[in-house]
Formats: structure tokens, C-alpha cells, sequence
């Protein structure tokens, strides 16, 4: 996904910056429980952590998600009132090529299938709303 500009971006680096850290928190409970396993009676106290630690930090990376997606509806969705369809007429461009596809400023490999068949290969008109979305689609992929 492309950065956010400004005082936001700040903020999601900071929130990223602090999931990243609660994880690695929780990757050595999950360890000092491994090594430990229920010597001391302590297992079930740090299973409680770690089950409680997993659940936030699922649960604000679901929120996370849910706003991103979010944001990318109501963006393709004001393109689609505004412009109706309009392929490549000031939308983003989509160029499919034999080892990478790109659309706009986004572009990444593409990969070769075990089975082509089964690939499909439907038509596509290129509505701004849809190609805006694709677009978001193909940054996150591309980050993951």
C-alpha cells in the first residue's frame, strides 16, 4: 500500500511500530512457555497472556483491514459516481505484460501457474471505480 502522507502517516508508523513490538513480546512468552511447559504451575498464566495478546492484536489488525477497505470502497465509489466508466480516458492505466502487470504507479511480477487451464481468462472493461480498486488490490499484494 502506498505510504499516507503527513501527520497520519506518522501515526500508522507509530501504531505499526507498536504491534511489531507486542508481537515480538508475545513470540517470547511463546518461547519462555515452550521451554518452561507447566514447571512452576506458570503454563496456564502465560497461556492467558498470550491468548489475550494474540486476541488484540487480531482484532486491531482486523479493524485496520476493515478501515482500508473501507477507504478504498468509498474512493472507488465516488470515482464511479463522477466518472462512470472511463477505461484509460485520465484513469489509471493497466499494462499486462508477459512478467509483470502494473497498473498506474503499482506494478509487480507476475507469476506462471502449475496449471494455465485452470486460469481464467475473462473479458474486463476498465471502469474507473473497479481499476481504482484493483489498484489498491495489487499494492497489497505486492506488500505481502
Amino acid at each position: 500500500m502506498p505510504a499516507p502522507a503527513g501527520r497520519g502517516a506518522a501515526a500508522e508508523r507509530a501504531r505499526l511500530e507498536r504491534q511489531a513490538n507486542e508481537q515480538k513480546e508475545l513470540e517470547g512468552l511463546a518461547i519462555q512457555r515452550r521451554m518452561m511447559g507447566d514447571f512452576g504451575g506458570m503454563g496456564a498464566a502465560i497461556d492467558a497472556r498470550l491468548d489475550q495478546g494474540v486476541a488484540k492484536l487480531s482484532g486491531e489488525r482486523r479493524a485496520a483491514t476493515d478501515a482500508r477497505v473501507r477507504s478504498v470502497c468509498d474512493r472507488a465509489a465516488a470515482m464511479a459516481e463522477s466518472d462512470g466508466v472511463g477505461g484509460d480516458e485520465g484513469g489509471e492505466r493497466i499494462v499486462v505484460s508477459e512478467s509483470r502487470v502494473s497498473i498506474g504507479d503499482v506494478s509487480v511480477a507476475r507469476r506462471t501457474p502449475r496449471e494455465p487451464s485452470l486460469v481464467p481468462q475473462p473479458s474486463f472493461v476498465p471502469i474507473r471505480g473497479h481499476v481504482a480498486l484493483l489498484r489498491e488490490m495489487l499494492s497489497e499484494y505486492d506488500t505481502h
